[in-house]
């Protein structure tokens, strides 16, 4: 290795060194109180902290904003997970050598004046609060 790799090397070598101490520095200023900040992180400042705030307003406003548009319409939903629950049903049932099942008109009719009738009296459970 001559003069010139040598120096190279050490050059690098400090270079991360000097990125590490700087980026440490760094760190302590916005998590650990000391003199250098007034003993107050700059991650607890009320700047900082309006900023988490309105970051996870943001996040909250996309997400809702990403459901409103993947799903529109909640009856349209609600219409997928059925024949989802149906189609997943039917595999488990083939697998298991066991005959598919079919809709049922008057099953469906009942079980959606059941969820009406839960939706309206404001309660979840097979039996009614009027027993």
């Amino acid at each position: 290795m001559n003069d010139t790799q040598s120096t190279q090397k050490h050059d690098f070598i400090w270079y991360v060194q000097r990125a590490r101490i700087h980026s440490l520095h760094h760190l302590k200023l916005w998590f650990i109180p000391h003199h250098e900040n007034n003993h107050h992180p700059h991650a607890l400042r009320p700047k900082a902290l309006k900023a988490y705030s309105l970051l996870l307003i943001g996040v909250k406003v996309a997400t809702a904003a990403f459901f409103f548009v993947a799903y529109p319409n909640p009856a349209q939903f609600a219409a997928l997970t059925e024949s989802k629950m149906i189609e997943l049903t039917n595999a488990s049932r083939t697998e298991a050598g066991i005959a598919a099942l079919a809709t049922n008109s008057q099953l469906t009719t009942a079980a959606q004046r059941k969820a009406a009738d839960m939706i309206a009296n404001n309660y979840f459970a097979h039996t009614s609060p009027d027993g």
